[in-house]
């Protein structure tokens, strides 16, 4: 898993990550930061998910706040779960969730590369919740 908290982690991905749209979409985010005033760090961070990652160590960075929807109580599997994010969206090489934390905004965007070793559960959770992500504009 790796975790981007920074503006040196964010310069680091955008200069090595190959996919353009992953790029693409990151560029965007930070632009979007850009205009607070609080170091991006107190505002946001990114979760590439890589292979050997699983649905459990994911939860673990949410404190156990993954599998389970505390707003509904259900846990995933439980008919009628939902995960507790703000949007799951489908690119064409990935997904991006975003979620919020407390009532200050801090966000938490999850990226799930869909790729044969990324853990398949995770993948299906992704593509059963997801909806089809507008274009991102240069």
């Amino acid at each position: 898993m790796q975790i981007l908290r920074d503006e040196e982690d964010f310069a680091c991905a955008i200069d090595s990550w190959a996919d353009q749209e992953l790029v693409q979409l990151l560029q965007s985010l930070l632009a979007f930061y850009a205009d607070y005033e609080e170091p991006l760090g107190d505002l946001f961070k990114l979760i590439l998910i890589e292979p050997g990652d699983t649905l459990e160590g994911l939860d673990g960075e949410f404190n156990g706040a993954f599998l389970i929807n505390h707003y509904s109580g259900r846990r995933y599997g439980d008919l009628g779960f939902k995960p507790a994010f703000e949007v799951l969206e489908e690119y064409p090489g990935f997904y991006a969730m975003l979620f919020c934390e407390g009532d200050g905004g801090f966000g938490i965007e999850v990226i799930v590369p869909k790729a044969n070793d990324i853990d398949a559960s995770l993948l299906s959770l992704c593509a059963q919740f997801a909806t089809l992500a507008p274009p991102l504009t240069p």
